[in-house]
Parts: structure tokens; C-alpha cells; sequence
């Protein structure tokens, strides 16, 4: 791109909208992705996310300068609103079973009811409609020319793609998307207190709009298939016995009473709460995440750790007075961050490629639009050291996505592997060191204990206990350590763990 410094303007114009809709396909694409494929759904999700993170490293950071901050807030705007919009379709059409409408992968199978879009999570769909509607509010208060071109008509469209937005969170039936989209017309009601009264009109018309979808979505469900449907609003009233928020978060606190200097270790709250006896309820499901980030870092990493990261980022938003913001790009960012940040003491969407790439766009949005930036578009870019480091997460995603490849070969059947894979596979891919704990656990699991076999099956059966303790785990260990005689007050503890958690004895269980 740096021929366009001294080409004609026609062609720096072509050059400019060629950025423009890259950049913008880029930021859409991880939310629009509906491919999964081995023993983790996420990863071809991550692996994109890298890919199309690199391409923005040299759009918004290489090449960035060269742009105004309003054409960056604009691609990222766009991008939103086209992988919301179009999310929000796909999840009406599964809301009705009727996603087969599109050929197959296109949209990911559900069931009538049921709508996350290739998100695969009501929770993530329903944040993304909210970054949808944080970027339209942009959009439909930052046009030049918004008084005089065609108001009626962009009134016109942008109610139409606030009604699809509100369609898409409804059919998600997600709590959290009510809370967000709350949420912002509370962001609205501050920021009308300096002046930007439009985008505080543009958010009650959402939740009128929201809660009309919310009303009549249910209704024509029941029409259609004869399905009553089930809404966020009544999913408030909902108790969810042992599933519920409050009892996991109640084990968790349990956990962090229990080591609250230095945690259990980064990615240890499963073998945590597996191995813990808790005084009062169970959470009663495999827990790897705490559903509240802070919560999370408290019990991996300790409550001090905790306090210094989360205080941090606290102080730095204190000291940055968003609310005091009247910038419209620097307004969509904050949204977008407090969007997330909301989700985040729910869930844990950081965990996920295409949040933690909105997150790094929004943080470097503010970056560029803060106070003493350069306003005007300046001719040099950081684009040789943007090309090196994107060519260098590009060779990361590819030797990952390769690895991960051969590792997956172990979870499909001997007939469906590669040719290269089809025999001895365990041995041909056991030097994976990205992928070694799923390795792990595909041998112990796949292992039928015996006395030649014990002692390294029983090593690998309580190595692998941290990463997945599910029954078939359990009783390789339980059964290499009767084998070896070393049937001990550990072994013993966990025989008891077995039967609170999966409600079964040793002999009846997979």
C-alpha cells in the first residue's frame, strides 16, 4: 500500500475502499465462522481469530496512520454490525428449526427454541448483537452529512437493523443480553448528560423493540411448531438447582478460602472442584472457568494477583473518565468494552478468539483517539514491523492448526483418519508438546489397565486427572493403582469424589 502515496487520487480512493472492506471482513469473519472440527470446538474459531488478527495488525496498526481515527472507528463499526446482523438472522432461523434453509455448514444445527448463530453460545450471540447495536448507535449518530442526506430513509434503516438486532438477542433467550442491552441505555443516559441525547433515544427504541421481540417471539414459536417457547424474561424466574450461578460461585469462594495466596494454578479450578468435598451444594457439572472473571483469577492465580489486576484496570478506567466522554468513537469503544466487561462477570467470553480480538481493537481505538494523538492522517506507517509480526502469528496459527490437526486424528475413527495416521497414531503424534495433555488423555483413556502397564498408566491417569477428571480417567487410575497395590488415602479420597460428583460406584461406572 505504500504506492499510494504517490498515486492518483482515483487510485488512493480504490486503495482506501480495498482497506476498508478487508479490514471490515476481517473483524467479522471469527463471528461468522461456522467450521469446528477435533476434540475442542473453539480451536478453528482461535486459529482464525490469529489469522484475521494478523491482517488487522497491518490494517489498523501498519497502515493505520495513514487513516483518519474516524475511518479505523468506522471499519470496526461496520464489521460489528455486519457479523451481528447477519448472526441475528442465522438465529432467527434457528429459533424456528429452520436453518437448513441455508446449505449445511452455513448455519450450526440446532434445535427450535434454540438460537447462539455459529456461536454456539446464547451468551455470545447475545453479546454480539449488543456489539451490534453499540456499533449502529456509531453509525447512525457520526455521518457527516446525516442532516442532509436522506434522513428519513437512514431513520428508516437504522430502526429496521435495530429490530433485526432486537429479534437476534430475544431468540438467544439470554439473560446476559438483557442485562447489556440495559446496560447501554443506562452508557446513554449519561453520555445525553453532554450533549448526545440521539443515542439515548436510539437505546429506549431498542428496548421497547427488544421487549415487543421478547413478547412475540414465544407466540409465533408456538404457532409455528407448536413448541412454547421460553424468553429471557422468564428465564429470570427460572431456578436452576444445582446448575444455578450461585451455588458454582459459592464453591468457588469455597476453593479460594482454601489457597488464597497463590491459587490452585493457572487452569487447575477443574481438578479443584472435583477433588474438594464442599460443606454445602455441588455445582454439578464440570467446572473449568468461574463464570466472573474476577472470581476465576482468584482462585487460579490467589486473591492478591487478583486484586492487583482487576484494581488495575479499575484505577486505569477511573483515570480515563469514560463517562465523561462525548468523542463518538472513543463512546463505541468504552461500550464495547463495558459490553464484554458485563459478560465477563457471567461468563467468561474472554476465553474466546473474537472477544479477545474486539477487546485489542477497542483498547487500541482508544489508543488512537486519545488526547494527544496526531488528528490528522500522517504518511509513514509502522508497516514493515506490522508485516513481520503479522507474518509471525501467521506462522504460529499454521504450525498450531497443524499440530492440532494430527493430535485430532486420535479422536476420529481409525477409517476416517489421514493415511498417514491411520496406524500406530498414539505413537506418531505423542511429540506434540502444544497438544500433550490431550495426547495424555487419549492414551488413558484408550488403555486397558494391566500389570505391564500400570505404573506408566496410573503416572498418566493422575497427571491427566487435572486436565478432564471424568469417570473413564477415574477408573484407569483407580484400577492401575489397585493393580500396583497402591491403594492409599488419595486413591480412597478420590473413590469418594467419584460417587459424590458422578453419583456412581467404581463398578458401575464407564
Amino acid at each position: 500500500m505504500t504506492v499510494l502515496r504517490y498515486s492518483t487520487p482515483a487510485l488512493r480512493a480504490q486503495g482506501l475502499a480495498l482497506w476498508a472492506a478487508v479490514t471490515v471482513l476481517a473483524m467479522a469473519a471469527p463471528w461468522l465462522n461456522p467450521v469446528t472440527w477435533g476434540p475442542n470446538p473453539e480451536m478453528v474459531q482461535r486459529l482464525l481469530s490469529v489469522g484475521c488478527g494478523a491482517v488487522l495488525l497491518v490494517a489498523w496498526v501498519g497502515y493505520g496512520p495513514r487513516v483518519s481515527a474516524r475511518a479505523l472507528a468506522h471499519t470496526l463499526a461496520w464489521g460489528w454490525l455486519l457479523a451481528a446482523l447477519l448472526s441475528a438472522g442465522a438465529g432467527v432461523l434457528q429459533y424456528f428449526g429452520a436453518e437448513g434453509l441455508l446449505p449445511y455448514p452455513w448455519i450450526s444445527a440446532s434445535s427450535p427454541g434454540q438460537a447462539y448463530a455459529n456461536l454456539r453460545q446464547r451468551n455470545q450471540f447475545a453479546s454480539l448483537t449488543s456489539l451490534g447495536l453499540v456499533a449502529l448507535l456509531y453509525l447512525a449518530n457520526d455521518h457527516p452529512n446525516a442532516d442532509s442526506r436522506h434522513p428519513a430513509l437512514r431513520r428508516l434503516c437504522v430502526i429496521l437493523a435495530i429490530a433485526v438486532l432486537a429479534l437476534g438477542n430475544a431468540a438467544s433467550s439470554s439473560r446476559t443480553g438483557v442485562l447489556q442491552w440495559l446496560g447501554l441505555v443506562a452508557l446513554a443516559w449519561v453520555w445525553a448528560r453532554h450533549g448526545r441525547r440521539s443515542i439515548l433515544g436510539w437505546t429506549l427504541l431498542a428496548a421497547a423493540l427488544y421487549v415487543l421481540a421478547a413478547w412475540a417471539l414465544p407466540q409465533a414459536l408456538e404457532a409455528a411448531t407448536g413448541q412454547v417457547g421460553k424468553g429471557a424474561l422468564q428465564r429470570f424466574q427460572e431456578s436452576s438447582d444445582c446448575g444455578s450461578r450461585t451455588i458454582l460461585w459459592s464453591n468457588v469462594l469455597e476453593l479460594i478460602a482454601h489457597k488464597p495466596w497463590l491459587g490452585w494454578g493457572w487452569d487447575e479450578l477443574k481438578f479443584a472442584h472435583f477433588i474438594t468435598p464442599y460443606r454445602g451444594a455441588r455445582f454439578c457439572e464440570l467446572l473449568d472457568n468461574a463464570h466472573n472473571l474476577p472470581l476465576h483469577l482468584a482462585v487460579e492465580l490467589g486473591v492478591p494477583a487478583a486484586l492487583l489486576l482487576c484494581g488495575g484496570a479499575l484505577a486505569a478506567v477511573l483515570w480515563a473518565t469514560p463517562w465523561r466522554d462525548t468523542h463518538p468513537a472513543r463512546q463505541m469503544a468504552w461500550a464495547g468494552l463495558a459490553t464484554i466487561a458485563l459478560h465477563s462477570l457471567l461468563e467468561y467470553p474472554l476465553w474466546y478468539g473474537p472477544f479477545q480480538l474486539a477487546t485489542l481493537l477497542c483498547l487500541w481505538l482508544l489508543w488512537r483517539t486519545r488526547q494527544d494523538a496526531p488528528t490528522a492522517p500522517r504518511a509513514v506507517g509502522q508497516l514493515p514491523l506490522s508485516l513481520l509480526a503479522a507474518t509471525g502469528l501467521l506462522a504460529i496459527a499454521a504450525y498450531v492448526g497443524w499440530d492440532y490437526w494430527r493430535v485430532g486424528q486420535l479422536f476420529l475413527p481409525q477409517a476416517h483418519r489421514a493415511h498417514a495416521y491411520r496406524d500406530d497414531t498414539l505413537t506418531k503424534v505423542s511429540d506434540s508438546w502444544l497438544f500433550r495433555d490431550m495426547v495424555r488423555f487419549a492414551s488413558v483413556t484408550t488403555t486397558s489397565p494391566s500389570p505391564d502397564n500400570a505404573t506408566a498408566l496410573y503416572a498418566d491417569a493422575l497427571q491427566t486427572l487435572h486436565y478432564s477428571p471424568e469417570p473413564r480417567v477415574i477408573g484407569a487410575l483407580l484400577e492401575s493403582a489397585r493393580l500396583l497395590g497402591q491403594e492409599t488415602a488419595t486413591t480412597e479420597h478420590i473413590r469418594r469424589q467419584w460417587q459424590t460428583v458422578y453419583g456412581k460406584t467404581p463398578a458401575t461406572a464407564p
